[in-house]
């Protein structure tokens, strides 16, 4: 049982980089700045994405 356990976290954890929170916080502030922002960001499906989507939040963090 252990060892499924350590299987899973090791598979779940490695190799994944953490995520920078507060620089994609920023990120979302200046993209607020623009009307069609607003759109995409107060329709529920997809501000849920800004928050809970890696793929999404990884992209916002490389956002120059």
């Amino acid at each position: 049982m252990f060892e499924v356990i350590l299987n899973f976290l090791s598979n779940t954890y490695v190799g994944q980089p953490t995520l920078h929170t507060r620089k994609i916080d920023q990120h979302i502030a200046r993209l607020r700045q623009n009307d069609w922002f607003h759109t995409i960001y107060y329709d529920e499906p997809y501000r849920s994405l800004f928050f809970s989507n890696r793929h999404v939040r990884k992209y916002l963090q490389l956002f120059v």
